[in-house]
């Protein structure tokens, strides 16, 4: 082992700089290609998931339904706390800081592997109070009770999974877990064909084939991330690096969930007004439930292509920021969010101009068809605007910023979104009652404010960095 001194302040040539930041699209694409792919595949997940219980009945597609919402808390808490993995893993990576990355990584390891395991064990011992606080039904309750036995496996390989992804995306392997989700759903399909659906000689297991195809989905993911990772030089010589027991001391586990809790904050935040949203809606009737969940479908899908834009922007923020000036920084950063909005602009113009072949392809029922054409003529704007505020915090992210990012978000949500969407929904305060579609133009409001606060922010962060005050750390070579 040798050493050698890393000058993270170091101001790196403005004319390389200006350079590396005019080369944006070409390491985005490479970047948010393959995190899309593998984003729309974890959506194929859940369709599969729906649409084999569907086949199995009414009752598994509501056990697995109901078995999911009570899953999806946790599970978002541990999913934001795990993303501060991508961008110091990022940054160390950038200004060659390799002898820190295992340490922080084991970090990572026990804080969200030790949560993730509070939470599985807190749903299985209140497994009875959290059917009744999601209304289950008596004919639904031992197929959900059966199911939350399996949480704390699902909650725990999400998390290896989310630890290894967010590792992967950190050192431009990105290829590699679209693979291995893809891998993943195949071998999910092929065991609830056999357990679930019983072909191929196996007897049919009902809601534990379900739970055993989810453990299958995400073991086959992480042995493939785990050999890659042991396979793959620059990797392999990560993992040798020694660790000691200082490395994980109370001290430092602590300084890491400090470093997560504010995305973690933002996740289950946004879960709970969109849960109140959904809740009431739900009061106003079967068209205004039937209009907003197609609506929020269509947008979901739209806005994957946003993920993994912001995803790749923040990767490659994090990697710079140790190394540019900040006029390289805002180059880099204003090219990130034009390139993810141009590309944003085709799937908003087809919202925009073919929203009625858009929404055929539900095959609504007529009576929910104008609430529908009414949301549907909001999608369009969201869409972009989403995509701003979406890519400009997690390039706040990916500088370090996270905290004014979390206060942020949970000013404008809870003191706009929430009180505005129950006002223009429920009330004549401001215009006439406007029912479900309040809700949605409250939050078209807040995310406009939102991208005005952040895109100020981004501005402010960006032109305080100052490269030229010399910070020293050794780092070790292999």
């Amino acid at each position: 082992m040798t050493s050698q001194t890393q000058m993270l302040g170091e101001e790196a040539p403005l004319s390389s700089s200006v350079r590396y930041s005019e080369k944006v699209f070409v390491p985005l694409m490479l970047l948010a290609g393959p995190i899309v792919l593998s984003m729309l595949l974890q959506m194929a997940n859940s369709f599969v998931e729906t649409m084999m219980a569907s086949r199995s009945g009414m009752q598994m597609l509501g056990i697995i339904s109901v078995g999911t919402l009570i899953e999806a808390l946790p599970t978002a808490f541990v999913s934001g706390l795990v993303y501060a993995v991508v961008p110091a893993v990022s940054r160390m990576k950038g200004v060659g800081a390799t002898a820190s990355i295992m340490p922080f990584l084991c970090q990572a390891i026990v804080v969200s592997v030790g949560i993730s395991l509070v939470f599985g064990a807190l749903i299985v011992v209140f497994s009875e109070s959290a059917m009744i606080i999601s209304g289950v039904t008596p004919d639904l309750a031992d197929g959900v009770r059966t199911y939350l036995y399996f949480v704390p496996l699902f909650i725990l390989g999400n998390v290896l999974f989310l630890l290894g992804r967010n590792f992967a995306e950190a050192f431009s392997y990105p290829l590699l877990v679209t693979a291995s989700v893809l891998a993943g759903l195949g071998v999910k399909t092929l065991v609830i064909y056999a357990i679930v659906l019983g072909h191929f000689g196996f007897p049919q297991m009902g809601v534990v084939g379900f739970a055993l195809s989810s453990v299958a989905y995400y073991s086959t993911i992480n042995v493939i991330l785990l050999v890659f990772s042991l396979w793959q030089h620059e990797i392999r010589l990560i993992w040798k690096t020694p660790v000691g027991l200082e490395d994980c001391s109370a001290r430092k586990l602590l300084f890491f969930t400090k470093s997560g809790l504010p995305v973690a904050f933002n996740f289950v935040s946004d879960l709970f007004i969109l849960s109140i949203m959904g809740v009431s809606i739900s009061s106003l009737g079967v068209q205004s439930i039937g209009a907003h969940s197609l609506a929020f479908n269509i947008l979901g899908i739209a806005l994957v292509g946003t993920g993994g834009m912001a995803m790749a922007a923040s990767i490659l923020i994090a990697r710079s920021s140790g190394s540019m000036d900040s006029r390289g920084l805002i180059a880099m950063a204003a090219k990130c969010l034009i390139v993810s909005l141009l590309l944003m602009l085709m799937p908003a113009l087809l919202l925009g101009f073919y929203p009625e072949p858009i929404l055929q392809l539900y095959d609504p029922d007529a009576a929910l068809l104008p609430l529908a054409r009414q949301l549907a003529q909001l999608l369009p704007w969201l869409l972009m605007i989403l995509t701003t505020t979406t890519v400009a915090a997690f390039l706040l992210r990916g500088l370090d910023d996270g905290v004014a990012v979390m206060l942020i978000y949970l000013v404008v949500s809870w003191l706009v979104w929430l009180p505005f969407g129950y006002v223009l929904a429920f009330t004549d305060i401001l215009v006439p009652r406007m029912g479900a579609a309040g809700w949605w133009y409250a939050y078209l409001l807040s995310q406009c404010f939102l991208a005005i606060v952040l895109c100020a922010r981004l501005s402010w962060v960006l032109r305080r960095i100052d490269n030229r005050v010399p910070e020293t750390v050794v780092v070790n070579v292999v």
